[in-house]
């Protein structure tokens, strides 16, 4: 009788982009938040009025401060990469999907008994933070094939994504072969 072991189950984590990796964004933002209050307040004139009417009696008076642009553009920057890639580790896969609030959505899934090799990527402020980017390799292509780019503990996912490839070549080991003459 041959037994094989049972697969191990694991729960599927879903990694997203770390705010910490891009905290110079977000003090670049709040920045220059603050510097358009000042703005504004130095020059009254960069304030449009745009009057809008509804009705009879009902009037309203939009002002848009040209100074609140830049601001806007960096909330609207920093969002974007915060939200706009997802990551999923689930039992027998890693996906990378890329583009979820662009017009261009990519949907990559490298199975674990493929991949070859992971790599942590950190500068001097993502160490400091813990913040890095893990970059997973496989025998699809050469170089790398998924990026996951400013993760929280990336040592972490790394690590979970190594005991999964161990329990897929070890289900795959497990698996009889024919050999044909």
């Amino acid at each position: 009788m041959n037994a094989t072991k049972p697969t191990p189950k694991f729960k599927t984590v879903n990694v997203y982009r770390s705010p910490l990796a891009e905290l110079p964004g977000i003090v670049i933002f709040f920045g220059l938040f603050i510097s358009m209050f000042y703005f504004n307040r130095e020059y009254p004139d960069t304030i449009q009025h745009i009057p809008l009417q509804l009705g009879d009696m009902l009037y309203f008076d939009i002002s848009l401060p040209l100074f609140g642009i830049l601001p806007i553009l960096s909330f609207a920057y920093v969002a974007h990469r915060l939200l706009d890639d997802k990551y999923v580790i689930d039992q027998d896969s890693l996906r990378e999907i890329s583009g979820l609030l662009s017009f261009n959505k990519k949907d990559m899934r490298i199975q674990f008994e493929n991949i070859r090799g992971i790599e942590i990527d950190r500068n001097l402020y993502e160490r400091l933070v813990n913040v890095g980017d893990l970059k997973v390799g496989s025998a699809m292509h050469e170089g790398i094939e998924a990026h996951l780019a400013g993760i929280r503990n990336p040592s972490k996912y790394r690590d979970i994504i190594l005991e999964r490839m161990k329990a897929a070549k070890a289900q795959y080991s497990n698996v009889p072969h024919v050999v044909h003459d």
